[in-house]
């Protein structure tokens, strides 16, 4: 739910989809708001989560920052 105009607003109201048309992910979640079921792969294209991979191999070798859902690799 969002509040605009002093409403709020739910999926198929007039106003929603202009409202979230900014956070359109080509149907991916937010990774914020992953699910404990998801993984990482459902907030990012192939490509992205493949250079987030590389990141994390480069800087991270030994997997000592961990957060809520691992990028892996």
């Amino acid at each position: 739910m969002d509040f605009v105009k002093g409403r709020v607003l739910r999926p198929g109201d007039e106003d929603f989809d202009a409202v979230h048309r900014p956070w359109n992910l080509a149907g991916r979640k937010p990774y914020f708001a992953l699910s404990p079921s998801d993984s990482a792969a459902g907030a990012f294209d192939p490509d992205t989560l493949e250079r987030l991979r590389a990141v994390k191999r480069r800087h991270d070798p030994r997997d000592v920052l961990r957060a809520n859902y691992p990028v892996g690799g």
